[in-house]
């Protein structure tokens, strides 16, 4: 019995051998798996708290873009403002440009004028001067004539006077 005992513990302990290796890697076999569920775990974690980040920074992305569509209205509005400020201002600078051209003109025509006027004095003074001259020759010629009237007044009295005189 004892050579049946042996090969009867020879058969347990290779059953046995091949039951340790089958649990052996059933063993590695679950710990690679557990490795793997670790470290499906771990990316679901990573892949969690970067879900979250990117919420927080689509959310931040999000409050920035109304913030940027706000100030881009605005900037627009501004523009359209500006722009219309700048039509208004156009129509301004024409209407002072026609009348720069206006005045420029009645300048122009002024200046004529005051050429005239001048052309038109000089005439006038040199003819006030001839006049004068006619004038002051007149005077000499009337003082002349009021000296030979009361010569000749004086003469005549005084043949007057020997007409009657002498009767």
């Amino acid at each position: 019995m004892s050579d049946r005992l042996q090969a009867l513990q020879g058969e347990l302990q290779t059953i046995l051998d091949e039951k340790m290796g089958a649990l052996r890697t059933a063993i590695e076999s679950a710990e690679s798996a557990t490795k793997g569920i670790v470290s499906a775990e771990l990316e679901i974690a990573r892949n969690e708290q970067t879900a979250e980040t990117l919420a927080e920074d689509s959310q931040r992305l999000s409050v920035e873009l109304t913030k940027a569509k706000e100030r881009a209205d605005q900037a627009k509005s501004a523009n359209e403002a500006l722009r219309k400020e700048r039509d208004e201002l156009a129509l301004i600078l024409q209407g002072v440009d026609e009348e720069g051209g206006d005045l420029r003109s009645e300048v122009g025509d002024l200046q004529n004028k005051v050429r005239d006027s001048e052309t038109s004095n000089a005439r006038l003074q040199a003819e006030q001067d001839s006049l004068h001259g006619k004038l002051k020759n007149l005077e000499e010629t009337a003082t002349k004539m009021r000296a030979l009237k009361a010569e000749l007044m004086s003469s005549i009295q005084q043949n007057m006077d020997e007409l009657s005189g002498g009767n």
